[in-house]
């Protein structure tokens, strides 16, 4: 649906009379879709009573104005819906989108959302910027229900998100994403210094690692592993059942090597950089390249660095 058309059918009176119908609605996703306006699409949110699994890509409304005050909020005030268990929200990160997002993100904290989230997915595309940049402050909102956390990590150290993650109350499983063009020789130093961030060490699960890498993955990459072996102590992190290193990559298609041919060395590496993990028998590595429509889609566009699902 276009946005003109789809401005259109929102405005109608009955629109949203329409939408409340699906009363039984417990999943939406919303996939690059332009709406007159932020008003919009909160009334889309708060018609369907039994939303509880939301995923967002890149939605677009008119831009906020850059002068809007800090809550970006628009006068929203604590309303009853959406009740959202999961949420998964992705918007690139120019400028604009990243008000949208902080827009958005405010809003849901000041809704029934904020006590009842328990698994979070926030991710950004684009120019190389941290979640916490593009989704803004009000994410720690939502730090003390929230059980399952997938975000992104950026290149560098980030106070910010190292703020979200000490809110992290009841958090049992965390995902930290990566992609090559982040990887930095602190990189794995960092990750042992996020884990330490949760307030609660002790409660948390699950641990899984990913790494986006486009062309054949060299061997540094695994430089510094040794430092999450290190961190992980199991004094301190005494519910730890499961380590997940997940390495995706798109081979270079003069490579002649694949398979485990390609893997096997990796993997050798891989094993000497986690002693004390594998010892305990509850770490788990995959090195594989990403399904063959996105192997097929990366090889048209080789400037661009890949984005899994």
């Amino acid at each position: 649906m276009s946005r003109t058309a789809l401005g259109a059918w929102i405005s109608h009176p009955s629109s949203f009379v329409a939408i409340s119908r699906f009363s039984s609605t417990q999943s939406l996703m919303i996939f690059r879709c332009a709406f007159p306006s932020f008003g919009a699409l909160r009334r889309i949110l708060t018609s369907l009573p039994s939303l509880t699994i939301l995923r967002l890509d890149d939605p677009l409304w008119p831009d906020p104005a850059v002068d809007l005050s800090p809550r970006l909020s628009h006068g929203a005030s604590i309303v009853r819906r959406p009740v959202l268990l999961v949420l998964s929200v992705s918007w690139s990160s120019d400028p604009s989108n990243r008000r949208r997002a902080q827009q958005f993100i405010n809003w849901l904290s000041q809704t029934a959302t904020l006590s009842s989230l328990v698994d979070l997915r926030v991710s950004e595309r684009g120019a190389q910027v941290s979640c916490m940049a593009t989704f803004g402050p009000s994410l720690v909102r939502f730090g003390r229900c929230v059980r399952r956390l997938d975000i992104e990590v950026g290149e560098s150290r980030d106070s910010e998100l190292e703020r979200f993650l000490y809110s992290l109350t009841s958090l049992e499983a965390l995902h930290l994403r990566f992609d090559s063009f982040r990887l930095q020789p602190n990189t794995w130093v960092q990750v042992g210094r996020l884990v330490y961030t949760l307030p609660r060490r002790t409660q948390l699960l699950e641990l899984h690692i990913s790494v986006d890498y486009f062309g054949r993955p060299e061997l540094s990459i695994f430089d510094g592993f040794d430092a999450v072996d290190a961190a992980l102590q199991p004094e301190l992190f005494k519910a730890l059942q499961a380590v997940k290193l997940d390495i995706k990559y798109i081979p270079n298609p003069t490579d002649r090597e694949e398979g485990q041919a390609l893997t096997e060395p990796m993997m050798a590496v891989i094993k000497t950089k986690f002693p004390e993990l594998f010892a305990r028998n509850i770490i788990e590595v995959s090195l594989h390249p990403p399904p063959v429509p996105m192997r097929l889609m990366s090889s048209l566009e080789p400037t661009l660095a890949p984005r899994f699902p």
